[in-house]
């Protein structure tokens, strides 16, 4: 029954281990982050700013990783939310956005 119960944990163990590498190798940059996330950044608070409609100056957080644009902050409507995320998605580089915006009424 103990031998069972260290296969088990060898198992898990195992499987935690292939899942966290897995989790490591879809990384395509340093862990600074990639080369032109800045600009992505900038790109998409420029675009924002154009629509100054959406959310007022600073309601909405701008943050490349990777490409990956991350979104936070707080709008009055969903509409808002969805918008803001499309237009970030415009921004060139940008390979996926993660949309956190609270609609906040």
């Amino acid at each position: 029954m103990e031998q069972r119960g260290q296969v088990g944990v060898c198992a898990i163990a195992f499987v935690t281990t292939a899942v966290l590498s897995g989790c490591v190798t879809e990384r395509r940059c340093s862990d600074g982050g990639c080369a032109g996330d800045d600009k992505i950044t900038a790109d998409v608070q420029a675009l924002l700013g154009q629509h100054l409609d959406l959310a007022p100056p600073g309601a909405v957080r701008v943050h490349t990783i990777d490409h990956v644009v991350y979104l936070d902050g707080a709008v009055s409507e969903g509409l808002q939310r969805e918008t803001i995320g499309d237009i970030a998605r415009e921004a060139a580089g940008v390979s996926k956005v993660v949309n956190a915006i609270s609609v906040v009424h």
